[in-house]
């Protein structure tokens, strides 16, 4: 399973599905966008204090740095099923906005967007045990003082407005 998510805010529901998926032996890599490299705090804040969580579970989980925010929606399944929209792994896209995916299951467009998401992995970096992105002595590499205190404000606001980030 091979998923790309700008936001990374998992429900309650999106836990339990993965961690069945990761019990059954199925390997999940996840890529979402970095301190550095998001547009938006909110959903930045809520993800944070989980990164230790998803790689202690088994999740291959990568951060962007690239210069521009990642924007896709995409994800692979069992390399055949590709799945493609604008539905974001948070609350807000489960709970309050119109969100949509096309499904697709075809061995060839699975192959093109695995491509696809796997050329995303050259501007990215895993995270370690540490919760930390691999290759840095830092938790926020590349990020301005000014937003991590941004983030560190938004992190305990964030709990209070969870459903709506």
């Amino acid at each position: 399973m091979i998923i790309e998510s700008p936001y990374l805010v998992p429900t309650r529901r999106f836990t339990e599905s993965l961690q069945r998926a990761l019990q059954r032996g199925v390997h999940v890599r996840i890529l979402t966008n970095s301190l550095s490299s998001t547009d938006n705090i909110w959903p930045q804040a809520a993800y944070v204090g989980k990164r230790r969580w998803f790689v202690h579970q088994g999740v291959e989980l990568w951060e962007y740095f690239g210069e521009e925010s990642l924007h896709a929606k995409t994800a692979v399944f069992d390399d055949k099923v590709a799945v493609v929209g604008s539905y974001n792994l948070d609350p807000r896209s489960a709970n309050l906005n119109t969100e949509l995916v096309v499904v697709i299951d075809d061995p060839e467009w699975a192959r093109i967007l695995t491509a696809s998401m796997d050329s995303h992995l050259e501007h990215a970096s895993p995270i370690n045990l540490k919760g930390w992105p691999h290759g840095f002595d830092e938790k926020f590499p590349k990020v301005s003082k000014k937003k991590i205190w941004k983030l560190r404000f938004a992190r305990i606001i964030a709990p209070f407005i969870r459903g709506q980030i």
